[in-house]
């Protein structure tokens, strides 16, 4: 019985192996007389023409996984970088937009303390007007403020 048993095993086993085995089929073509190429497994019948065509090589689809992971960190890392460099320029542009407002303010500054009689608004909204000193500090102070943001 147990003999029996290994024998069924090894015939299983050896007609797996047997039905799993590659086959390579030819793979013919031809032209028909309408001018039209056929390609067929089938041998065509006799008179007509016929050219084999060598199969397209077996794919390894665990390198073609590995490499389609490989393609696809190598976007994620480009992207990344790119989205870096985007955020980095937005960062320049709204710096270059905030030190030209900050240099018109300055300039602004400038020009209204220039003025020979400088009016200021205080905290309840009362108008004063500066003294000398105080307009010629601010003036000082203000084209600083020039030379800053203005470079």
């Amino acid at each position: 019985m147990i003999l029996h048993d290994k024998l069924q095993r090894f015939l299983y086993s050896l007609l797996l192996a047997v039905f799993c085995m590659p086959v390579n089929a030819e793979i013919y073509k031809w032209v028909d007389e309408h001018g039209e190429t056929h390609y067929s497994q089938k041998k065509p019948g006799d008179g007509v023409e016929v050219s084999t065509v060598k199969p397209p090589p077996r794919v390894d689809t665990e390198a073609a996984l590995q490499e389609k992971q490989r393609k696809l960190r190598e976007e994620q890392e480009r992207n990344k970088v790119k989205l870096k460099k985007s955020e980095a320029e937005r960062k320049a542009r709204e710096e270059t937009a905030l030190k030209k407002s900050n240099c018109d303010k300055a300039k602004a500054r400038v020009t209204s303390m220039q003025r020979p009689r400088v009016n200021m608004v205080d905290a309840q909204g009362n108008r004063t007007r500066i003294s000398e000193e105080q307009r010629q500090k601010q003036l000082a102070e203000a084209q600083k403020a020039v030379k800053e943001h203005c470079q």
